[in-house]
C-alpha cells in the first residue's frame, strides 16, 4: 500500500499549480496538464481530509466525547 501524502503537502502542491496557472508564462498544453494534476490532487486531498476527520471522530469517541 502506498504511503499517504500529508494533507499540507497536497495543499502546497495545489497552491503551486494555481500560481502557475495564474501566470502568463504557461502555455495551453501545460495549463491543461496542470489542471488535470490539480483535479487529481483535489480528489486525493478530499479523501485524506475525510480520513483525518474519521480519525478525530474515533479519538473523540474513545475519550468519551460525542
Amino acid at each position: 500500500m502506498p504511503k499517504q501524502r500529508r494533507f499540507d503537502d497536497l495543499l502546497a502542491e495545489l497552491t503551486d499549480i494555481a500560481q502557475q496557472l495564474e501566470g502568463e508564462q504557461t502555455d495551453l498544453e501545460d495549463s491543461l496538464k496542470l489542471y488535470r494534476r490539480g483535479q487529481a490532487l483535489v480528489a486525493e486531498a478530499r479523501k485524506r481530509l475525510a480520513a483525518i476527520e474519521h480519525e478525530f471522530t474515533q479519538v473523540a469517541e474513545s475519550a468519551g466525547r460525542p
